[in-house]
């Protein structure tokens, strides 16, 4: 489906939504929208935008001799850690990919953007890069290497040169080498082209890292998608115990604060950060949305400042937890014993709850905000 078509389907039915809303209700989706498009970089930005510059040489290198082979990036982290929100970041903000009037006055943009399939084969990949090129494949019987020979003419049709291919670690989830081998020789036959260079950004949890590791115990897992990589950069979790790590989470607050033109209370301290971060189970990406998510309820609730009270809220709606297991609700002693994932556990059939074999019985507020419960309001 053509996607300039696609959002301007989209844009028409929110207009209307929009059209019709209070002027309350128009003025919070305009800060929601300004709060859900900040993005803050941290010094793996630096790394990634240092790296996506040389890729970028790389490829106008060839207009003057030839383009090195390493062309391959990795952008690998845990889930929720940022990776899609990182490398989505820096390609929107290059003004080198915007696009442009190829010598047929056809508008082209230099990239390709897909998710990994979820079906582990190098003919998977292929269809899947096919489909982002709005490629409709008749012939069902073509084998993998003639759908990536495919793959790659329609690439250079559509003058893509750079692309970006998400969820990475879908290809790898299998436990079958040979498939996992299938897809890295269609990826290196993509990186080799040589009078037409492509280059490419995978992201993806820690097991795309298979792509880049020889093994003595599997002769045909050879080195060569590894030469072919020209970066990685890894995204960790964060460290409880690091103030510097403490530190990029209090920026990343300021940095949410100004653009919700909200106020902090008093009570968001570094106690609330660290909360924060155990909250989303110490992965940056969940940080700041939970951040979003509690200044998203001060707005809702029509509260110029924001209080530890929406953090819990913000933490309830999301988990779907009890009182007694909200990470920001708790005595100081207990919330680090807390496992977050395990939050909604008590809504599963014939089961208590997950957190702790002994804890007391809670109901739930039958307010729908827990915000409004902590202030007195059942």
């Amino acid at each position: 489906m053509d996607s300039a078509f696609t959002k301007q389907q989209f844009r028409s039915s929110a207009k209307a939504i929009f059209d019709r809303m209070s002027p309350e209700l128009r003025s919070r989706a305009e800060t929601v929208g300004r709060l859900h498009s900040y993005y803050h970089e941290t010094a793996f930005d630096e790394r990634f935008e240092v790296y996506f510059e040389e890729m970028m040489t790389n490829v106008a290198a060839q207009l003057f001799g030839a383009s090195g082979k390493q062309r391959v990036m990795f952008v690998i982290g845990k889930s929720n850690s940022g990776k899609t929100s990182l490398v989505q970041h820096h390609l929107r903000k290059r003004e080198e990919l915007s696009p442009f009037q190829n010598d047929e006055g056809e508008e082209v943009s230099p990239l390709l953007r897909f998710d990994a399939p979820s079906k582990p084969s190098g003919k998977g990949l292929a269809l899947a890069g096919l489909a982002a090129l709005n490629y409709e494949v008749v012939a069902k019987s073509m084998n993998e290497y003639e759908l990536y020979d495919l793959l790659v003419k329609q690439m250079i049709e559509n003058g893509k040169v750079i692309a970006h291919i998400d969820e990475m670690q879908q290809i790898v989830r299998t436990n079958n080498d040979d498939k996992i081998q299938s897809v890295a020789d269609i990826i290196k036959l993509m990186a080799q082209v040589e009078d037409y260079p492509i280059h490419l950004i995978f992201s993806g949890l820690p097991s795309i890292a298979n792509f880049l590791s020889a093994r003595r115990d599997l002769p045909n897992r050879d080195q060569q998608l590894s030469n072919r990589a020209h970066g990685v950069v890894e995204l960790p979790i964060l460290n409880a115990k690091s103030d510097e790590d403490l530190k990029v989470v209090r920026e990343a607050l300021i940095g949410v604060t100004a653009t919700a033109n909200l106020r902090l209370g008093g009570d968001v301290n570094d106690d609330v950060l660290r909360r924060t971060m155990h909250a989303a189970s110490y992965a940056f990406g969940s940080v700041v949305e939970l951040m979003k998510k509690a200044f998203v309820n001060a707005l809702t609730y029509g509260d110029t400042a924001v209080t530890k009270d929406n953090f819990a809220a913000a933490y309830a709606q999301w988990r779907g937890c009890l009182p007694h297991e909200n990470v920001f609700l708790v005595d100081d002693d207990v919330w680090i014993d807390i496992r977050p994932e395990n939050s909604a556990s008590h809504l599963l059939p014939d089961t208590e709850s997950a957190q702790s074999e002994k804890q007391p019985e809670h109901k739930t507020p039958r307010s729908g905000s827990i915000k409004k419960a902590t202030k007195g309001e059942v």
